[in-house]
């Protein structure tokens, strides 16, 4: 058993049309480690993605309007190796249609199947691997992410999923620009891992198709702060007069919120004594928080990259 999941970006990616039911076919359903050979013939599929229910992460492939384009897209799943089950997606969430695709099946049987797992190979790119699952702010404005639990105890992280080689080379240069310095392409095709020569690269070294990097992550780019505040408004006015009065205090804007950060630290001892220093002062809610490239992510899963981890 395993976890996929896709998150945030384009592709794979879906974007829930509110009210409108489409068909899918579950590939899976999983909570912990799966095999390698499970991983490769997932990472062959170039349009998986995941659906969360609960605590069980599923991950399904296509996006279908009607019934009989999924049933069609599952038995060309079978026919390369992979069972699935078509389910219908309301809302971003999956519906069981045992019944009607089964009638639907019957029919489909005898048609051509065109659509198989991959006969072209689909190139990602690969962050990294670590020995503890990151938060996804880490990942935020990383598009197409798919992530990989496996039975050896490491989570993988891939981003894109690209026929041209010269694509995923630039796709690979704008993950290593945003930080990503173990950033490198790994290729699949029908439900293995290829070499990139194979995929249509020109390669100046040989390649170690059995390669899987610890880490993604320069520990020199991990830094702690201090988080004073969170407003989802306006900050009031005597608190950014404090803030003002304290000095080195930067703000992070998101979706639905701006955070407040005090100074920036090599270690995170360092950020907790400030952490005490900025509670003296009447911050008393004041945390110490993990920086990642401008990221923002909790204290020990920085501190695990910053050891390498």
């Amino acid at each position: 058993t395993g976890v996929v999941e896709s998150i945030g970006g384009a592709g794979p990616t879906k974007v829930l049309r509110p009210g409108k039911r489409t068909y899918v076919v579950q590939v899976g359903s999983q909570r912990e480690g799966i095999s390698e050979s499970l991983m490769q013939l997932i990472l062959s599929i170039p349009d998986v993605r995941t659906v969360e229910q609960g605590d069980t992460t599923f991950y399904v492939v296509g996006d279908y309007d009607k019934l009989p384009e999924a049933v069609k897209r599952q038995l060309a799943l079978e026919g390369g190796g992979i069972s699935g089950r078509v389910m219908a997606e309301e809302r971003g969430r999956l519906i069981p249609v045992d019944d009607e695709a089964d009638r639907v099946r019957e029919l489909a049987m005898d048609s051509t199947l065109n659509d198989m797992v991959g006969r072209d190979a689909v190139i990602r790119v690969q962050l990294g691997a670590f020995r503890s699952r990151i938060s996804k702010e880490l990942f935020q404005d990383v598009p197409d992410l798919v992530v990989l639990k496996g039975d050896d105890g490491l989570t993988r992280y891939y981003t894109g999923a690209f026929q041209d080689v010269n694509q995923a080379a630039r796709h690979k240069v704008d993950m290593l620009l945003k930080g990503f310095d173990g950033a490198f392409l790994v290729a699949f095709q029908e439900g293995r891992r290829v070499s990139l020569q194979q995929a249509g690269a020109r390669l100046t070294r040989p390649e170690d198709l059995g390669s899987t990097p610890i880490v993604g992550i320069d520990p020199e780019n991990v830094r702690f702060r201090v988080q004073v505040g969170t407003f989802a408004g306006n900050v009031p006015t005597d608190v950014m007069s404090r803030y003002i009065e304290v000095g080195d205090v930067t703000s992070v804007t998101s979706t639905d919120a701006v955070r407040y950060f005090y100074g920036t630290y090599e270690t995170r001892a360092a950020a907790e004594l400030a952490k005490r220093e900025m509670q003296y002062l009447g911050f008393e809610d004041a945390f110490v928080v993990g920086d990642v490239n401008g990221r923002i992510i909790p204290a020990d899963e920085a501190e695990q990259l910053r050891q390498g981890e």
